[in-house]
Order: structure tokens, then C-alpha cells, then sequence
């Protein structure tokens, strides 16, 4: 997310934004298949990291996930309804390290499938 807030790409950005908006899932993919996971790459070359390979492309197009977030987040549920709230978490001010300036508490409750 760091990258698509960067100030040189907030054309991204806002596309990025606009699509999460109206849900668009075919968009948010293409998104992410066309401009991001390029971003990414590049970014990850020149911090000499190896980029992703197909298999591991395919695997996240698959289960889903941000290979820019693993390691540092847990996914720890699924939002069944709701999805505003999730908007209204991801709008909030945040600092240089993307934290929000205050903490955000959640009631969570347990539905077993």
C-alpha cells in the first residue's frame, strides 16, 4: 500500500480508490495483474530482492493475499456484511509507518461455517 500512496502514483491511487468504491473486483484484479504486481517487482529488483515467480503469481491470484504485506500481517477473518466499515478503517489518518494515528478497536464475533 506504501507504493500506491507514494505521491508519483496517485493517478494508481485514485483508480485504486474509485474501484474499491464501487466493489469492482474484475477491475480491482486487473489492477493488480496489469499495474501493481509490476510495481512491485521493480520495486523488489532494486532492493535486490528476487521477484515473484509465475507459480507463486498463480497462488496468490488463487488463495488471494499481498505479497507486500506477508510476513508483517495475519488475515485473521472474513467480512460477510458490513464492507463500509472496512472503508471506513481504511480512510482513517495514518503516520509515516501507515499506522493509524489512533487505534482502531473492533468487536468481533465468531461464526463457524
Amino acid at each position: 500500500m506504501e507504493l500506491i500512496m507514494d505521491e508519483k502514483n496517485i493517478d494508481i491511487k485514485n483508480q485504486y480508490d474509485s474501484i474499491r468504491k464501487a466493489q469492482d473486483r474484475d477491475g480491482f484484479e486487473k489492477l493488480i495483474k496489469e499495474t501493481i504486481e509490476p510495481m512491485i517487482e521493480k520495486e523488489m529488483k532494486k532492493l535486490g530482492k528476487i521477484g515473484l515467480s509465475d507459480e507463486t503469481k498463480k497462488l496468490y491470484k488463487e488463495v488471494g493475499g499481498a505479497p507486500h504485506l506477508d510476513g508483517q500481517y495475519t488475515v485473521f477473518g472474513r467480512v460477510y456484511e458490513g464492507l463500509n466499515v472496512i472503508d471506513s478503517i481504511a480512510s482513517v489518518k495514518v503516520n509515516k509507518s501507515n499506522r493509524p494515528d489512533e487505534d482502531i478497536i473492533m468487536n468481533i464475533k465468531m461464526i463457524e461455517e
